[in-house]
């Protein structure tokens, strides 16, 4: 396929930025991407930003421009952020810039998405392009190096790689919404930032304590082998030798079932299963060796060498999307590493589990050269399953050869790309380095794209010639090899004279060939041959002589990738610099983070993980989340009640099913009846139950038809789910997530799907007219978005999300007591507030009246263009032309639209104002603003009926008065006003001071009556609520009031107020209300409304919802309303990191339902109450009928 080409701007300078950021915020999507030095922020930097737009990409050098801060508004909020593995870039800019990426759209995350689940696919962008766009970028420069000059290839592929995400966006966007899983997508999105930010915090490790933990397991390990030794008989002829070890190799299989079979015992297998049915102690002590073992080699021996040397802290790693990257990936004990080693005692390379830290060994760097590294950290991974590589050699020759990792194990490619073991092919080429030994020397021979061959002490030791200590030529250990000038190693080892037939001294001779054989073959009158055999006399090594290019080379190739079954111990090896070392010739990917999920549950674990000195873990965590679900889903009646009336359900299982009281049921009976509740919902047969519960068969059997007898609606519930998924080979949750599964007819993945099996809200939908507040359109009715990607106000922060019609759908009116009103369909969804503070989301038809709905937070400050056009020339020879932007400050502007909608009028030709005589100290400002727009007619006026002066002041200007008639100023508020916090402002405060006045209670404005004027009323009402300023609306025979509440005086006084003085005065003299409410209770109720009434309408309208916003909500016409549900793990996430903002406070650490904040200690009370209060709303979005419980803890250390 022939290779594109991307146009790119490189941008250098620090003044470039802003009109970047301008670019970006006018922009829907902007492709995003960073090419970094190293693959943490931790212990790298940055290199490049790059930004594309559908016109343009710009590639910021971080290097030269430093800070990019005009670039932060862009890119926290305004256009979605399109990247391929969001949480990577998210942290370097996190980390090293401080900016919070939002909204996002995860390419990775979305393919993995659409696959529901299913293991071994690629996600790296060129696999994901070459799916969905057919074409796949090259990647050869991903791992160049990022800290030197760059290439012109290293920018276009940075250019290349951030343009070509914009397409993807679109290809991935429609595979989303055929299979409707655009809401499960931005759930993924939305948690990112939370993950990417709980892997920067990082968490503690006490050492010493681990430490001692290390002791105290390695001796119960000791003592298990002991014991288990104890069941089998001594062999004959041998005698016990004692400090020797355990007679008996206990991780070979082959030796355990002979040692069983010695004792009358016949295993099938040694696996789990098989052992807990095995009615004899030697099994269960067998079962405890292996737990303690593995405790001991997978975890104790190998954490501390995660903690990072800047922070003190482990960096875990989270992931998402059940993508199978929980374990760490590992090479099997004993295969060779190759380093810088004596040949002698390490032929073939040094194994594994023989490195140590600070040892060297030989890593590819980005140019695809083996350089020595140092190893930072050497893992014992513990026993796992291994496949074999069988590979094929390449230079010239034919031989095989293997290399036994983990399936997930990384392994370079020829071309610099890695692939993991179980998705290598046959004929797959590989990056290799081998040795061969001539001329007494040790020589490096290695192949990516290219092949070169050198001698390993001249490739160690550049620039000198190089001395081996020891004598011993094969020897190229480190600390065996010694730099010196060529004079200082020639009295080391003096040869004879025997240069007679060479015309120059030794000096001469050096100097001529400084540059290599070839060069001095071309400048001096000797051939190459000739040359080269002075050289060697003299003793003299140069380049030519140590490096040589072979252009036609095979390269080690895949043969076949095997499984064989086979388990071993494993090991990994941490690797400065660069990723990968070198495996019996095939280059591998080093070792990943740890991933602190898999921490083994018990309390001497966990409490080795502690908060940092003067701070304090918050531990927060559901109540039985798994069994509330399955009691939502699935509609059993005993199972929703057990939960509604805080019964311990696990205590009224075995109750029921050892039909005893639930006060006389034992703590046996009670864990009995835990494993049956958790087991049969990840769908254990009674094989595995019975095991489980170390009984038979039969009694497992009977045990379940029990359970299932008592809970009939669960049964059916996980059957219909089994058949499904055996039918349909996919399985949807109610959240709508998708999983998809094999071809295997007998696959049971009941477990997973019962995980998976949480609530999905029917979507609800509001009127065309209905307003939301759009970040660069202001607040605009949702029809005018339609099929938009948006930015949309929720009700406490933009949120990106986009606008779809709905169709035709039954109209319902919600009026709330201050007068607000939604029109919506009957399942479109409120947020609630209870009395005692608590929220939950309802739909129009289960809001009750009385009932609180939770208006919308003030809006900070928003300016956008106006889009006002000058107006075209009037008739009046003094009216050419009139352009309201040439009035004054935005606020004037608002000021002056607010009296002409008040006090004044619009004719075909003319706007008119009218002051009177008590406002006279507003005249020369009204007057001045007017004449900026032309010549203004100024008269008096004094009547018999009217003894106080009025001023008319006329401004004539055809143009301008059709303009003020298409804004409808008279009608409604103008649309200019809703793009301009200060015009919205100045025309508020226009708008009272001309009809409104101040009573004792505070600000009324008053409208006449009439239908066009309550419409009017509302938008007043919505647009004081942006403010922040709460209102209510009266309706009365003679005219429409709009009265702003008591409480919200003072900010209508900062926010609004009056142009007159003297109104001003009046309005500031009110005393704010300090009424509670019967009880006291308004506190708790906060910006809420009581419903007053909710109309089913017998009439069918076109609607729209706002849908896919980050945080599920957005708030329409001032009130905060709903449009999706998601899984609650995740939405918690999101819900916690934003509750917790600008606290000393952050989430370590996420394990299922369970959370870990560290905060200062004396934040863990409010740190406390606000876990609490995100998890348990989010788990009220999925919840309806049970009721969601969390449990949270506060320590020093990380207990349960």
């Amino acid at each position: 396929m022939e290779e594109k080409t991307t146009a790119y701007t490189l941008v250098t300078d620090p003044d470039d930025l802003p009109g970047i950021a301008t670019a970006l915020e006018a922009a829907e999507a902007v492709g995003t991407d960073t090419e970094t030095t190293s693959l943490s922020p931790r212990d790298g930097r940055a290199r490049l930003l790059q930004l594309a737009l559908p016109e343009q990409t710009f590639v910021v050098d971080l290097f030269e421009v430093g800070d990019i801060s005009p670039l932060k508004g862009a890119l926290e909020e305004g256009p979605v952020k399109v990247f391929h593995n969001a949480k990577f870039d998210y942290a370097f800019l996190k980390e090293l810039h401080g900016i919070s990426v939002a909204p996002v759209f995860d390419t990775m995350l979305a393919a993995q998405v659409l696959d529901g689940g299913r293991q071994g696919t690629a996600y790296g962008l060129d696999a994901v392009a070459e799916r969905y766009l057919d074409e796949a970028p090259d990647k050869s420069e991903q791992r160049s190096d990022w800290s030197r000059e760059l290439t012109a290839r290293q920018l276009e592929y940075a250019a290349r790689d951030a343009a070509v995400l914009l397409p993807l966006r679109e290809k991935l966007l429609e595979a989303l919404e055929a299979e409707d899983l655009v809401r499960v997508s931005k759930i993924e999105f939305a948690a990112v930032s939370s993950i990417a930010e709980m892997e920067l915090a990082g968490v503690k490790l006490d050492v010493g304590r681990w430490k001692e933990l290390e002791k105290t397991v390695r001796k119960r390990r000791d003592e298990a082998a002991v014991a288990l030794e104890a069941h089998f008989p001594e062999p004959e002829g041998v005698l016990p030798l004692e400090g020797l070890g355990p007679r008996l190799n206990l991780n070979s299989p082959q030796q355990i079932t002979d040692a069983f079979r010695s004792i009358g015992v016949e295993l099938a297998d040694t696996k789990v299963w098989t052992l807990l049915k095995v009615d004899h102690p030697a099994a269960k002590d067998l079962l405890r060796y292996r737990e303690l073992q593995k405790k001991l080699g997978t975890y104790l021996e190998t954490y501390p060498k995660f903690i990072h040397p800047k922070t003190g802290r482990i960096h875990a790693s989270f992931l998402q999307c059940r993508v199978p990257t929980g374990r760490l990936a590992c090479i099997a004990e004993g295969s060779p590493v190759d380093a810088p080693r004596d040949l002698l005692r390490y032929p073939t390379g040094i194994p594994i589990e023989k490195l140590r830290e600070g040892d060297y060994v030989y890593s590819f760097d980005s140019d695809g050269i083996p350089k020595p590294r140092r190893i930072l950290r050497t893992l014992r991974q513990g026993r796992k399953k291994v496949l074999k590589l069988v590979w094929r050699g390449g230079a010239n020759t034919s031989y095989l050869g293997e290399m036994k990792a983990t399936p997930d194990h990384l392994v370079r490619l020829a071309s610099g790309a890695y692939k993991r073991m179980d998705e290598l092919q046959p004929g797959d080429k590989l990056t290799w380095m081998r040795r061969s030994v001539s001329d007494d020397y040790a020589w490096l021979r290695w192949a990516g794209m290219e092949s070169i061959t050198v001698r390993e002490h001249k490739h160690l030791v550049r620039g000198e010639t190089v001395h081996h200590k020891d004598g011993n030529k094969l020897n190229n250990s480190p600390d065996n090899l010694e730099g010196m000038p060529r004079g200082e190693h020639s009295k080391l080892h003096p040869r004879p004279p025997v240069f007679k037939d060479c015309p120059y001294s030794e000096e001469e001779l050096a100097s001529m060939l400084s540059r290599g054989i070839a060069r001095a073959a071309k400048i001096y009158p000797h051939d190459y041959n000739t040359l080269r055999r002075w050289a060697s006399l003299y003793g003299i090594e140069v380049a030519d002589m140590r490096r040589r290019r072979f252009h036609h080379v095979e390269n080690h190739h895949v043969v076949a990738v095997l499984d064989e079954g086979e388990e071993v111990e494993t090991y990994d090896l941490s690797i400065e610099g660069t990723p990968n070392f070198v495996v019996n010739e095939v280059c591998v990917h080093n070792c990943a983070n740890p991933n602190i999920q898999q921490i083994p549950h018990e309390e001497e674990f966990r409490r080795c993980f502690v908060a940092e000195e003067g701070h304090t873990f918050v531990i927060a965590d559901y109540s039985q989340i798994e069994l509330r679900i399955l009691a939502e889903v699935s509609g059993d009646p005993a199972f929703v009640e057990a939960f509604r009336k805080g019964e311990d359900l696990h205590s009224l299982t075995a109750a029921t099913m050892y039909g005893v009281p639930m006060e006389e049921v034992t703590k046996d009976q009670r864990s009995d009846a835990k494993r049956i509740n958790f087991g049969l919902m990840y769908g254990r047969g009674a094989k595995s139950l019975s095991a489980q519960l170390g009984t038979d068969e039969a009694r497992g059997r009977q045990l379940i038809d029990e359970y299932f007898a008592n809970y009939p609606k669960v049964q059916r519930f996980l059957q219909r789910t089994a058949n499904r998924a055996t039918r349909d080979r996919t399985l949807r949750t109610l959240a709508g997530r998708v999983r998809k599964f094999g071809n295997d007819p007998v696959e049971d993945d009941r477990g997973a799907m019962r995980r998976e099996a949480m609530n999905y809200p029917i979507q609800g939908c509001v009127l065309g007219a209905t307003r939301v507040f759009e970040k660069s359109r202001g607040y605009v009715p949702i029809r005018s978005l339609a099929g938009q990607a948006v930015s949309v106000w929720d009700g406490g922060r933009f949120s990106g999300a986009t606008v779809v019609p709905s169709g035709k759908k039954r109209l319902v009116q919600v009026l709330l007591k201050g007068g607000h009103r939604i029109e919506c369909s009957p399942d479109h969804k409120f947020l609630v507030r209870h009395n005692n503070g608590g929220e939950a989301w309802k739909t129009a038809g289960e809001i009750r009246s009385q009932e609180r709905v939770v208006l919308a937070d003030r809006m900070g400050k928003w300016e956008l263009d106006l889009c006002l056009t000058p107006a075209s020339p009037g008739r009046a020879w003094n009216a050419n032309t009139a352009d309201l932007n040439e009035i004054g400050t935005r606020e004037e502007l608002g000021e002056w639209l607010g009296r002409v909608a008040s006090d004044g009028g619009v004719s075909e030709r003319q706007i008119n104002l009218l002051v009177a005589e008590h406002e006279e100290v507003l005249l020369p400002k009204l007057l001045s603003l007017t004449r900026r727009l032309g010549h203004v007619t100024h008269r008096t006026r004094v009547t018999e009926h009217q003894p106080q002066r009025l001023h008319h002041l006329t401004l004539s200007c055809t143009g301008l008065a059709l303009q003020m008639k298409d804004m409808r100023i008279k009608e409604r508020i103008p649309d200019v006003a809703w793009r301009s916090r200060s015009v919205l402002c100045g025309y508020l405060r226009g708008l009272f001071d001309g009809d409104g006045t101040v009573h004792p209670d505070g600000p009324v404005l008053t409208f006449g009556r009439g239908g066009k004027h309550i419409e009017w009323a509302r938008e007043v009402q919505e647009a004081l609520l942006l403010l922040g300023i709460r209102s209510r609306i009266g309706i009365y025979e003679t005219r429409v009031n709009v009265r702003v509440m008591k409480k919200d005086v003072p900010l209508f006084c900062s926010e609004v107020g009056f142009m007159n003085p003297i109104k001003q005065g009046k309005a500031e003299a009110v005393v704010a209300s300090s009424y509670k409410g019967k009880g006291g209770g308004s506190d708790a109720y906060g910006r809420a409304q009581k419903v007053e009434s909710i109309q089913v309408m017998d009439e069918w309208v076109e609607m729209y919802d706002v849908v896919n916003s980050e945080t599920e909500r957005f708030a329409a016409n001032g009130v905060v309303t709903h449009n999706s549900s998601a899984d609650i793990a995740k939405l918690a996430l999101a819900y916690m990191r934003r509750d917790l903002e600008g606290l000393d406070a952050r989430l370590v650490n996420s394990i299922h339902d369970e959370f870990v904040v560290e905060c200062r200690e004396d934040l863990a009370d409010e740190v406390s109450e606000k876990m609490r209060g995100a998890m348990t709303r989010a788990g009220e979005r999925i919840l309806e009928k049970v009721p969601v419980e969390v449990e949270v803890t506060v320590s020093r250390e990380w207990t349960k």
